[in-house]
């Protein structure tokens, strides 16, 4: 349930501009269903979403926000993950390779296996279940590409343990 600006009601309870258009392509994704199903483009990618990950940026020193000049780290590191995000996507549609977002619950559901490639941008905090799963998918023939070094952390931020079995 939320309220306010951006929900699906209004502080007094009335639908807002943004549900009655979500309704319009809720009706409009229901009227073609069985097309869109026959279209049958396989999904190549999983683009891996974690609010976990972003949590744990979110908790990043903003050192960065103190240079005088823009830098690729002007607007801190926090925001690192959405822009990897936001770049793959782009890559992915100009290139008209189909993606899906997955987010690390939706692994635990067991659907990875359903892409041929999960592509996880900066993702930095894994929880050990969500490895665990990552690792059994890449042994099973699944490709994992990532953009920065992958899960140094778990979901609290502390350091995965390194060496053999980290």
């Amino acid at each position: 349930w939320e309220a306010g600006e951006y929900a699906m009601t209004s502080y007094s309870g009335e639908l807002t501009p943004w549900a009655i258009e979500s309704g319009k392509v809720v009706r409009g994704m229901e009227k073609y269903i069985g097309e869109l199903w026959e279209a049958g483009n396989e999904t190549l990618v999983g683009l891996v979403q974690s609010w976990d990950n972003e949590a744990i940026y979110l908790q990043e020193n903003e050192r960065h926000e103190l240079q005088n000049e823009p830098g690729l780290f002007a607007s801190g590191t926090k925001n690192q993950p959405p822009r990897a995000a936001i770049g793959v996507a782009r890559v992915l549609i100009n290139h008209q390779v189909p993606f899906e977002y997955v987010t690390d619950q939706e692994l635990r559901e067991g659907i990875a296996l359903c892409y041929p490639v999960l592509y996880l941008p900066h993702l930095r905090a894994i929880s050990n279940e969500v490895m665990e799963i990552l690792a059994d998918y890449v042994q099973r023939g699944g490709r994992l590409v990532a953009d920065v070094h992958l899960g140094f952390e778990d979901l609290w931020g502390k350091m995965h343990p390194t060496g053999p079995g980290g």
